[in-house]
């Protein structure tokens, strides 16, 4: 991350934001006032870590958000997803070898109950890592 703001130049940045528009990524180092007034300006409330967000796995103080894309936010019943570092990447290394072994030439709706009960596959599979770390 950037140790300045991408857009006012002169506050801390501490959000990165990565969108994914028309098929273009673009990734933003923002400061809280610029994130805020992205956010203002699109209708789309993304959450700041300021500290009370929860990791969703394990409890601890999260350290990263995401919006739940449609099949998450049916799977985890919750719009953002937050996670500490540690749960992050068992996440990602769990999802990652599922996702392998995901069928191809599903059709859409098959797609999402596929990748609805990865999702909650993947999140059992964190919790019980995570209970077992902690034992």
């Amino acid at each position: 991350m950037r140790e300045t703001c991408d857009v006012c130049h002169s506050q801390p940045a501490k959000n990165h934001l990565c969108e994914i528009i028309d098929s273009q990524q673009t990734s933003l180092d923002l400061c809280d006032d610029c994130l805020r007034e992205r956010s203002a300006a699109s209708g789309f409330r993304m959450p700041l870590l300021d500290g009370s967000q929860h990791c969703y796995y394990c409890g601890g103080q999260a350290q990263s958000a995401g919006k739940n894309l449609e099949w998450e936010e049916a799977a985890r019943g919750e719009l953002f997803h937050f996670t500490c570092f540690r749960c992050s990447q068992l996440y990602h290394q769990f999802a990652t070898v599922a996702l392998a072994d995901l069928p191809s030439g599903l059709s859409a709706h098959d797609q999402i109950q596929a990748l609805t009960r990865l999702i909650a596959d993947t999140d059992k599979k964190v919790y019980e890592r995570v209970g077992d770390q902690e034992a």
